[in-house]
């Protein structure tokens, strides 16, 4: 590529980007970059639409240069990775990607300065999550809103002049266009009902000082929502709140499928008793005292707490923390359908955290529970929290587990820790009448990874396992069936035995100098 078809090229691109120096062109005049398959230029074009600097990769060549300005793709991926501020000093270079990334929808996260940023752009922007600095900032912003974004459909909305209380809306939201719009997520600092549109149907309201009222009024005008989400201003600390239970009457939402709901017992049940809503809506909670959630006559009372058929305690694919699931009988034969979703207050690994989750739980009338827990950290697993129930802990502690009391199955999922499995399995027999343990069945699974180390602690607990169902045998509690699974993939995690990706021979191989002292201490054993 001579100079002076370097000099014309670079006419496509803005004066802030230097032009390729002579050497640079030289040397690329002899490379065979640009003869690159499209299979591979894709996946490397994939990778770099990160940040902004990739604009570097339109200098490669003539053909790559060609190919990304005609990409409008690429420019707009962008946009869901990086911050656009306001204060950039490459402020003109990100304007020039809005145009390059035209005529794509927009995935956009600012902290906004002025409406001529995002008004040449609107009718493409999908999803806005804008910060405002400045009261001057909010007045910009509300003349985009007043102009109309068409195709919005979700609205992150933070201000600082909001959390402090100082500015109000200028107009209400239903007074703009957005007729697409579907999910906010805003501070409840101001009323509700300045926030959300008819067509609204997921709510997300943060820092709620329990303003019932407002509350009510707002959503009162949602017609169509489906998820309600609330969480108070600081979690760690108790607000006072007035008795609003009073309040008739109470909030129809009728085609709400999911609430999420999180800050001290009270404030929750006080938020539980303002609406009606189905029977079958799924309940997430984070609350410092459970049992007096599920104990006040609300929903959970009368509709979810009754119709428990299995629990799951463990690590889920949407957090990384340790929550307890509830899971109802589905129509369909075999199914399950997730009806609660409780998260841990504090830290779980503390000594008695998951001994109080579960304590509310004893009247449940759930028949089957499965255990996943994460590794603990080797100072942990030697402690307390680690120990099997029954082996320096006093029997009335409350680090000692209270189950279902209908509890018939057990499983013992994943890479929870082998004297945590032992415990689980100790508090699973202990209440159980001699005899009646015949109608027990203990789930293990195991890792049996041909890895060494793997295959030593897969073996260290079935030693484990082996000494424990002796245990059982000699006080007179025989289990009636004990299910083995092994399992190659043990980082997996699965709510229910039934969804583990298992191996037999491999168990087999691993399990097989304990399978006939198995086979003496329980009525059945199966490998899974």
């Amino acid at each position: 590529m001579d100079q002076d078809r370097q000099a014309e090229h670079n006419t496509d691109l803005p004066s802030i980007l230097p032009p390729m120096p002579l050497q640079a062109a030289v040397l690329n005049a002899g490379l065979h970059i640009h003869r690159l398959p499209p299979e591979l230029l894709m996946m490397i074009l994939y990778d770099a639409r990160r940040r902004p600097e990739d604009i570097r990769f339109a200098h490669v060549c003539h053909h790559w240069r060609t190919l990304l300005l005609a990409m409008p793709e690429f420019w707009a991926s962008m946009f869901k990775h990086i911050q656009v501020r306001y204060y950039d000093v490459h402020h003109e270079r990100t304007r020039y990607f809005l145009e390059l990334s035209s005529p794509r929808f927009l995935k956009l996260e600012v902290l906004f300065a002025g409406e001529w940023f995002l008004a040449p752009h609107a009718s493409r922007i999908v999803h806005l999550s804008i910060w405002l600095a400045t009261e001057t900032c909010v007045q910009r912003f509300d003349a985009v809103l007043k102009a109309g974004l068409p195709n919005l459909a979700s609205l992150y909305y933070s201000a600082e002049s909001l959390a402090y209380g100082t500015w109000q809306p200028l107009r209400p939201l239903s007074d703009c266009s957005l007729p697409a719009l579907r999910q906010v997520h805003i501070p409840a600092i101001s009323p509700l009902d300045r926030w959300v549109t008819p067509t609204v149907e997921h709510i997300i309201l943060y820092r709620f000082s329990g303003d019932m009222r407002h509350l009510r009024n707002g959503l009162s005008r949602c017609r169509s929502l489906k998820s309600l989400t609330i969480s108070p201003f600081n979690l760690n600390v108790s607000t006072q709140l007035m008795p609003h239970a009073d309040l008739s009457p109470k909030v129809e939402m009728c085609g709400l499928r999911r609430l999420y709901l999180a800050g001290t017992a009270p404030s929750i049940i006080d938020i539980l008793a303002q609406f009606n809503v189905p029977p079958s809506v799924h309940l997430q909670l984070r609350c410092d005292d459970v049992g007096s959630v599920i104990a006040a006559p609300t929903i959970i009372a009368r509709h979810i707490f009754p119709a428990l058929a299995s629990l799951y305690l463990g690590r889920t694919h949407r957090s990384g923390g340790v929550r307890l699931l509830g899971y109802t009988h589905s129509h369909v034969a075999g199914k399950f359908n997730e009806r609660l979703n409780v998260g841990i207050w504090r830290d779980w690994s503390v000594k008695d955290a998951l001994a109080e989750l579960l304590r509310p739980f004893a009247a449940s009338g759930a028949t089957a529970l499965a255990i996943d827990l994460p590794r603990l950290p080797l100072m942990l697993e030697a402690s307390g929290w680690g120990q099997p129930s029954g082996v320096d802990v006093d029997a009335d502690s409350d680090s000692v587990f209270l189950l279902p009391r209908a509890l018939s199955r057990m499983e013992l999922l994943g890479d929870t820790p082998g004297a945590v499995k032992v415990r689980f399995a100790r508090a699973f027999v202990r209440d159980i009448a001699k005899g009646a343990s015949a109608t027990l069945t203990l789930c293990w699974v195991l890792d049996v990874a041909r890895e060494r180390a793997s295959e030593e602690r897969a073996r260290e607990e079935l030693e484990m396992l082996r000494q424990l169902l002796a245990e059982f045998d000699a006080a007179g509690r025989r289990l009636g069936r004990l299910e083995l699974y092994g399992t190659l993939q043990i980082w997996v995690v699965a709510t229910r035995a039934g969804k583990v990706s298992t191996n037999v021979r491999r168990c087999a191989e691993v399990a097989r100098s304990f399978l006939p002292h198995f086979e003496e201490l329980v009525d059945t054993v199966v490998l899974v």
